[in-house]
């Protein structure tokens, strides 16, 4: 492990996990819309890999086909910085240098093109940020902007678009602790054991604020893989693993919150007969899971508390498509019933609940 994230050795190590899921996870191949060749409304084309330009593209103006492109988790910041306006669109289209691109951006250009992928989805630079009929459009398309993706990278330690990916790090701090048994402790006297935090996984992404951001939650769970740049290691996320660089071989006693296996499942029965008896009702399984992510999601925070409903859109419209069931808020049609029956362990004073939204509903 070297003392920088941004390392040669750890840029390989990332692609070799890629390469490794590309090539051999069948789960992570399963798409999650049948319109293999969807693509976004736009792309940011970061050109060959020495180029020093990059371009706003429309798809429909790239040649029929799918299209391989990265997509970037951060947190906007309270600082204005470079977005796709009105007022700039064709500026971004004749194309700017890569220099002039906010630091995290910058990053997120030497990793696509460590992975030899041309094309990066970055929501301030592919949705027009101040036309709201862009946003009302591009919104819907969240589940297929990420699913789509060949990769998400996560910008776990950056509080900002200008914070950067990459950090440096103590290489002591990954060693493993081991700690000898005492001389009472007959039956093992004298061996060695490791010591294991059981919630790893879980500090290691607390540890920067992206993953308390509710927007944050889809894009990492729709994703088919997550590459996440912490403070001290890079980690690793697809719909089969997690891996991190203290843990080469996987996360020890973790499963992640990218098991959607019941819903694959599902989906290849409905792709069997799409008149079977239990189209259009969630099963119990599936409920479990959903209240399960739900449960995380509503945890997270939003800066806006209308975009409550819609930050989680994407996820919801893959349980409609998967199960056949309704979705009404929040909540679903078989299960409403039981689903009405949510509580608040701790609760707090809210905003006022936004217009469109029915008292019912956890929203």
């Amino acid at each position: 492990m070297d003392i920088s994230t941004s390392s040669v050795a750890s840029l390989d190590l990332a692609l070799d996990w890629y390469k490794s899921c590309f090539n051999s996870h069948n789960q992570c191949q399963i798409p999650l819309n049948e319109d293999t060749d969807w693509r976004p409304t736009r792309l940011v084309d970061i050109g060959l890999k020495h180029g020093d330009m990059w371009h706003l593209r429309t798809c429909s103006s790239l040649p029929p086909g799918p299209v391989k492109y990265m997509t970037l988790s951060y947190r906007w910041g309270s600082t204005s910085s470079l977005r796709l306006l009105q007022g700039n669109i064709d500026m971004l289209h004749q194309g700017l240098p890569i220099s002039q691109l906010p630091k995290t951006f910058q990053d997120a250009v030497s990793i696509a093109r460590h992975f030899s992928i041309r094309y990066l989805w970055i929501d301030a630079l592919c949705i027009i940020q101040d036309f709201s009929t862009d946003w009302s459009s591009e919104a819907p398309t969240m589940r297929y902007v990420y699913s789509h993706s060949t990769c998400n990278i996560a910008a776990t330690a950056a509080i900002d678009q200008d914070s950067g990916l990459f950090r440096q790090r103590n290489k002591e701090e990954h060693l493993p602790r081991t700690i000898t048994a005492p001389s009472g402790a007959l039956k093992h006297l004298g061996e060695s054991f490791v010591l294991f935090d059981k919630e790893y996984w879980n500090r290691q992404l607390a540890q920067g604020t992206l993953h308390n951001r509710g927007w944050v939650f889809q894009e990492c769970l729709l994703a088919p893989r997550v590459l996440y740049f912490t403070g001290n290691q890079i980690m690793w996320e697809c719909f089969q693993e997690t891996k991190c660089e203290r843990f080469l071989r996987g996360i020890p006693y973790h499963e992640g919150l990218k098991n959607l296996t019941i819903l694959w499942d599902s989906l290849d029965g409905r792709k069997e007969s799409k008149r079977d008896a239990g189209a259009g009702n969630m099963t119990l399984q599936i409920q479990n899971l959903w209240n399960h992510l739900l449960e995380s999601y509503s945890s997270r925070a939003l800066t806006r508390s209308e975009d409550r409903l819609p930050a989680l859109a994407g996820v919801a419209r893959l349980f409609a498509d998967t199960t056949g069931d309704e979705y009404l808020c929040g909540l679903w049609r078989s299960k409403l019933i039981e689903q009405l029956l949510w509580r608040v362990p701790r609760p707090t004073l809210r905003a006022p609940t936004q217009l469109g939204v029915p008292s019912w509903s956890w929203a």
